[in-house]
């Protein structure tokens, strides 16, 4: 694959330390922006695809115009590309739960390994948004150069006007819960993504949720309640 061959002059190329993304997402300086461009540059794609990559499909309306930023995304992904984009909104989704001040902006600064950006931050705050950055840059290039081409994107996309946040299709306590449902987070990041726990009847173990009414987590493995 392209880039993981074009590793000259990378370092010259990671030239975005400390610099400041906005929740808004409308600067072209944010880092998420700057860490696109570089991995498509590494691999010799056409900058162009930067705008189009991140205005597409169900999930991926990071950088729509029209809507001052990012588009909660809704319904299922149209294709990998799209996948990508449910990864980051849950990514991002979480960074809020976990309760770092997402809407205000947040700096970090990032190195290189001679493979990938690595985020260097040192708070959880700033270091975790930096995984999701480029965990979505480095997806949507890889995807890109595997790709014959870029996919079909066009102004028009299959959202709806549903305002379902991300993450939470399985939100609601069902069951008869006496406790609130409550959104929490499972998982590491850049792979950490929101669920609901029902008023407690779903729970997270090593990176995957699970019904408490039926199961347990026990040594980082989900068994039925009989084995725990």
């Amino acid at each position: 694959m392209k880039v993981f061959t074009r590793l000259v002059a990378i370092s010259s190329l990671v030239s975005v330390f400390g610099l400041k993304i906005s929740r808004s997402l409308a600067s072209t300086e944010s880092l998420y922006h700057n860490i696109l461009s570089i991995y498509l540059q590494f691999a010799g794609l056409d900058l162009n695809l930067r705008d189009e990559l991140l205005n597409y499909g169900c999930w991926l309306q990071i950088r729509n115009a029209g809507q001052d930023g990012m588009v909660p995304g809704v319904g299922e992904p149209v294709d990998p590309f799209d996948e990508l984009g449910r990864k980051y909104q849950q990514c991002i989704q979480c960074i809020k739960l976990d309760g770092c001040d997402w809407d205000s902006g947040i700096a970090y600064e990032v190195g290189f390994n001679g493979i990938r950006i690595q985020c260097i931050s040192t708070d959880e705050c700033r270091v975790n948004p930096c995984k999701c950055d480029e965990e979505l840059a480095f997806g949507l290039t890889e995807l890109t150069d595997f790709a014959s081409e870029c996919p079909s994107m066009t102004t028009e996309s299959p959202m709806t006007t549903t305002t379902r946040q991300p993450g939470s299709g399985n939100g609601g306590n069902g069951g008869g819960s006496v406790n609130p449902p409550e959104m929490k987070c499972c998982g590491e990041y850049p792979n950490r993504f929101p669920f609901s726990d029902k008023g407690g009847r779903f729970a997270c173990c090593e990176g995957a949720t699970y019904n408490t009414n039926r199961n347990c987590c026990s040594g980082g493995e989900i068994l039925s309640l009989g084995e725990c």
